[in-house]
């Protein structure tokens, strides 16, 4: 024992020093994942949240579905900052996006979005972003609210990466878009009652 009441050290810490990120190391999912869409909703629906839109995005939704630009952004989305995002209705759910439809079909509720050849690249890269294809154990972890997850068509490596390069990386700073969106929905009503 030293004069401090505790043992001596045996050797001081060493802070980690990172792996060669020269040596290209391939992911998990080297060998593709599989989805297919199940048409359930989920990725549109429920806890509150932000769809953003790109301007041409924007404008060719409202084209889709045969609007006028002041009709889409006064019924479908809210600028805010040169960026739309979608609005959302309150549902059984939580919140359903503005643009998604849901119907029966052979007594089963099938959902769809109504502007689905336009829909945003945040809809569009689904469920391949960087959060959700972490690692095996988060891909399966949100299997558990996405039944596409896991089954059906097979995607290759590079189709999941260039998915995952067009979307934010949540594990690096916030996107304003997250700080300008938290104000806009405090402050814009755009949650339809």
């Amino acid at each position: 024992m030293n004069e401090t009441g505790f043992p001596p050290k045996e050797k001081s810490f060493q802070k980690p020093q990172p792996e060669d990120q020269s040596a290209s190391v391939a992911p998990w999912y080297k060998d593709g994942l599989r989805f297919t869409c199940q048409r359930c909703g989920r990725c549109c629906s429920g806890p509150s949240g932000l769809v953003e839109a790109s301007y041409g995005e924007a404008r060719a939704m409202a084209q889709e579905l045969g609007m006028e630009w002041e009709e889409f952004l006064e019924q479908a989305a809210l600028e805010y900052e040169g960026s739309f995002f979608m609005k959302e209705v309150r549902c059984r759910h939580g919140f359903d996006c503005i643009l998604l439809d849901r119907f029966k079909k052979d007594g089963h509720e099938i959902t769809g979005c109504m502007a689905r050849n336009s829909r945003p690249i945040q809809c569009r890269t689904w469920p391949f972003w960087p959060e959700v294809i972490t690692s095996p154990q988060t891909w399966k972890l949100f299997r558990k609210r996405c039944p596409g997850i896991g089954v059906g068509e097979l995607h290759p490596l590079e189709e999941i990466e260039a998915k995952a390069a067009q979307t934010h990386d949540p594990t690096a700073a916030p996107p304003r878009m997250l700080l300008r969106g938290h104000r806009l929905r405090m402050f814009s009503g755009s949650v339809q009652d």
